[in-house]
């Protein structure tokens, strides 16, 4: 691929990143925020059963 091809790809893929991240925002947000406040939960404490970075 030539650096120009390289750039047009990358355009594609954030596109496409960005819809996705779009759509999924849309559904969360149709959420009441009771469900949505259990989905940031749930994330968080999964979140800190990862090892801490050194």
């Amino acid at each position: 691929m030539t650096p120009d091809q390289t750039t047009v790809a990358d355009l594609s893929a954030s596109t496409q990143v960005r819809l996705a991240a779009a759509a999924s925002l849309r559904n969360f947000m149709q959420l009441t925020p009771a469900r949505r406040s259990a989905v940031i939960l749930v994330d968080l404490l999964s979140r800190s059963r990862m090892k801490p970075a050194p």
